[in-house]
């Protein structure tokens, strides 16, 4: 899927399923991130570190345009959308949307909240990062499989998880 070069500073923001993993950030990001990790960084090393940070995109764009095999996707859903304030005054939900899973199963009208760092196909994902904002995942992640393939809907709520953690 092209949404831009890494080297474009915005991806299309038309397109819901426009994906790009991984983005290179600005000036202020880098001077911002390292204030709040306790560095005092001059304007030269905070130029060096994005340069650096631009290298490592770099990579990982050209791991993005290997082909990688994935499992057809075998639920169909629709997008869902961003709750509104009132939907979700405690601020606890990212994302909101139902799948159809299996007619029956030991799950079967069971509601399941899913963490945003696991990967529900259409369904964005931003591990509580900015550096994540804008990705889509185009598969699901084989528990996401698993736990529709065990019960008939699943009224999808990805709960809003702190940056970057990848442990369950």
């Amino acid at each position: 899927m092209n949404c831009g070069s890494y080297e474009t500073k915005t991806v299309n923001d038309d397109d819901l399923y426009c994906s790009r993993p991984v983005q290179v950030p600005s000036i202020n990001k880098v001077e911002e991130l390292s204030k709040r990790a306790g560095f005092d960084l001059t304007d030269n090393e905070v130029k060096e570190y994005r340069e650096v940070m631009k290298g490592i995109v770099e990579g990982f764009s050209t791991v993005e345009k290997l082909n990688e095999p994935s499992l057809p996707v075998k639920y169909l859903r629709l997008p869902g959308y961003r709750p509104s304030e009132e939907e979700n005054y405690l601020n606890a939900w990212s994302w909101r949307t139902e799948i159809q899973g299996a007619i029956e199963g030991p799950l079967h009208g069971k509601r399941v909240a899913i963490k945003d760092n696991v990967a529900v196909y259409g369904v964005p994902m931003m591990a509580g990062s900015w550096t994540l904002q804008g990705y889509m995942p185009e598969f699901d992640a084989t528990v996401v499989t698993r736990i529709l393939d065990a019960g008939k809907v699943i009224a999808l709520l990805k709960f809003i998880t702190k940056e970057i953690k990848i442990y369950l």
